[in-house]
């Protein structure tokens, strides 16, 4: 059946609803009954986010000044792995075997191993802020920080394939000589990576336990001020 999901944001709180219809309701059962049963073969609901139970450690990474937040318990793997790739398979033919080939070369310029290097070192944990707030109050415009067990690989296998992708657009703006304004993936010293597209869009970088990405460059950077040295941060040191 269809899925409808709606997002509501107000001044003192995101709201998200779901609404999942079925053709035939009668199917949706469950017949365990007893605590820590195994659901797998069942209907069942899975609570993500509980306030009451939100880890410490990731807790501590959220600024003060934040003034929402969420950890979400998710199969951050699953879903950094599969996302793009529905995102890809929903648009047209030739815009898959695009994205697909482009793909293929990057990993093959770059030579990571893209499941042992990056996604097997995704955690389960998402920490969502609101923090810096945007000056124009767009929505959304939050910071993300994805959990992480292990920094050098990862680090190392984004800087490669950013690398890389930032010479593919290069190229490709050269071949296509467009007057449009060019998409660029920009590196500075500081390890932070971001997008530019006449005016500069989201900015990632990876430190110590996290991926953290952010809607500006300096609003990656204002939110690292307070992730880089809290307690958790100075802990992994």
């Amino acid at each position: 059946g269809r899925t409808i999901v709606k997002v509501l944001a107000g001044p003192q709180a995101i709201v998200f609803g779901v609404r999942c219809d079925d053709p035939d309701a009668k199917r949706i059962v469950a017949f365990s009954k007893g605590r820590d049963a195994e659901l797998a073969e069942e209907d069942h609901l899975v609570k993500y986010s509980n306030p009451a139970a939100f880890p410490a450690r990731h807790r501590r990474i959220v600024p003060d000044e934040a003034a929402h937040y969420a950890v979400i318990h998710v199969p951050v793997r699953w879903l950094v792995d599969n996302l793009p790739r529905a995102w890809v398979a929903a648009g047209s033919e030739s815009r898959v075997q695009t994205w697909s080939r482009v793909w293929r070369r990057l990993e093959e310029e770059t030579g990571i191993d893209t499941d042992g290097q990056l996604f097997s070192h995704l955690g389960e944990h998402i920490v969502i802020f609101d923090y810096p707030p945007h000056p124009l109050r767009v929505p959304f415009a939050w910071t993300v920080a994805f959990e992480i067990d292990d920094r050098e690989p990862v680090e190392v296998a984004l800087n490669a394939i950013l690398s890389a992708w930032s010479r593919y657009l290069d190229e490709r703006a050269m071949r296509q000589e467009s007057s449009l304004v060019r998409v660029k993936v920009r590196h500075d010293r500081d390890g932070v990576w971001y997008l530019q597209a006449g005016i500069l869009g989201p900015a990632l970088k990876v430190v110590d336990g996290y991926v953290v990405v952010s809607w500006s460059p300096q609003a990656l950077r204002d939110a690292l001020k307070h992730i880089e040295t809290s307690p958790e941060s100075n802990e992994r040191q």
